[in-house]
């Protein structure tokens, strides 16, 4: 798994918020846009704007 972080990691050290910007970033990458919004909705005011920033101009 080069690349990948552990599991258990993972739940060890990521936030709420974490999950939630990755969540969004999933699904928008899996096409699901009304899911990603639904995710990005739940993140703080900055990290929302970065992340529709971000994934709507790479």
């Amino acid at each position: 798994m080069i690349g990948m972080l552990d599991k258990d990691f993972y739940l060890a050290h990521a936030t709420e918020d974490d999950a939630n910007l990755d969540l969004a970033s999933l699904f928008y990458l899996r096409n699901e846009k009304e899911k990603a919004k639904e995710y990005a909705d739940k993140l703080p005011l900055n990290m929302k704007n970065d992340f529709w920033r971000t994934i709507t101009h790479p």
